[in-house]
């Protein structure tokens, strides 16, 4: 009762006085545990799960909500190997493969990842997360139209949602679709015009399409919405060069080296060189710009950047503690019958359709 209300401090105290009476059965330590997580109190909670493990190793559902938030707080393997371990008690709730999904995402295990995703959409057929985070490890794959389908039924499900448009703009930029690309930018700022993210993207299909000015004035606003976002002062560097607008162009390189960018190593990675740049742009550049991007000879061999931030960025949808919020944890009345733990292990036939809505 004491949750439905909020009042986390005395459902804590309530279920440590249940434990105090019995402190060998499993149920008040996995309800502390729920409590634990809706105060965003992670180690605790993860305490609490694992002493009711101690207590009930076969209860799959302790499992499945232990794994939620080792993958929240970033311990991707234990994720992995917990939600492996709900499965395998037999506990087939579509979070839980969802879960389990984005770990094998974070692992680079996207074969695997495909799977559990595609597994989710069995159980739930309305799982728009599934969807957007199939669509983008597809892109990932390079199965591009099985990325946009999966997008599309994303948008289709959830037509507000800004995130499913900047992922389909993300594969349409990457095949070189710019104009499509921009479309579905737009039409995430339009959802959501506070997100960096997206205007930095929209910034990079107008640059690809030669739109210097629109690039750089997309640019501007990431840096008006984050001024810590480095790539951006890097990026209007190159708009401005393209528009041969050297103080500025100047200003942005130093900003964006101040921001920990190295830029030579960037610029290298993009033109190989200076001279290769002005041949490939017909862009002479003075001398000072040059010595700034001109790389040293030890440094001429530039190594694959893995992690790109200057790409195109997709946004997966990850764990989040909304799966566990707005449900009610309450003590059971008989040992025989332990409270079903919030949102990750809630049946699904009684599931709130807003859970997962974003």
């Amino acid at each position: 009762a004491y949750s439905n209300k909020g009042d986390f401090d005395n459902a804590i105290a309530d279920y440590t006085s249940a434990i105090q009476i019995d402190p060998k059965f499993a149920v008040p330590y996995h309800n502390r545990g729920n409590v634990y997580l809706l105060k965003s109190d992670f180690d605790s909670a993860i305490t609490d799960y694992t002493v009711a493990i101690q207590l009930d190793p076969n209860d799959a559902r302790t499992y499945a909500s232990r794994g939620a938030i080792y993958g929240i707080v970033g311990e991707v393997d234990k994720a992995i190997n917990d939600c492996t371990k709900a499965i395998e008690l037999r506990l087939y709730h579509a979070d839980i493969y969802f879960n389990r999904a984005i770990g094998y995402n974070s692992v680079g295990k996207l074969d695997l990842a495909i799977k559990d995703y595609t597994k989710v959409i069995e159980i739930n057929p309305g799982h728009f997360r599934a969807y957007v985070n199939r669509g983008v490890t597809y892109g990932d794959i390079g199965e591009v139209d099985l990325a946009i389908n999966d997008l599309n039924k994303a948008i289709k499900l959830n037509p507000d949602n800004a995130t499913a448009y900047n992922n389909i703009g993300n594969v349409y930029g990457n095949e070189g679709d710019f104009d499509s690309a921009i479309a579905n930018y737009s039409k995430a700022i339009e959802l959501n015009p506070n997100d960096p993210a997206f205007y930095h993207n929209r910034g990079l299909a107008y640059f690809s399409n030669n739109e210097f000015s629109r690039a750089r004035e997309d640019y501007t606003k990431v840096l008006k919405l984050d001024s810590d976002y480095a790539p951006a002062y890097y990026n209007r560097a190159m708009a401005w060069l393209h528009q041969q607008e050297w103080k500025k162009a100047k200003a942005s390189l130093t900003q964006a080296a101040d921001k920990g960018i190295d830029i030579t190593a960037v610029f290298g990675g993009d033109y190989q060189s200076v001279a290769s740049f002005e041949k490939q742009t017909g862009v002479k550049l003075p001398k000072d710009i040059a010595a700034m991007l001109r790389e040293k000879k030890e440094q001429i061999s530039i190594s694959p950047i893995e992690e790109n931030p200057f790409g195109f960025q997709s946004k997966m949808v990850s764990y989040s503690s909304e799966s566990f919020t707005g449900m009610s944890l309450q003590q059971p009345e008989k040992p025989s019958t332990p409270s079903i733990p919030a949102g990750l292990l809630q049946p699904q036939s009684q599931r709130s359709p807003s859970l997962f809505a974003s």
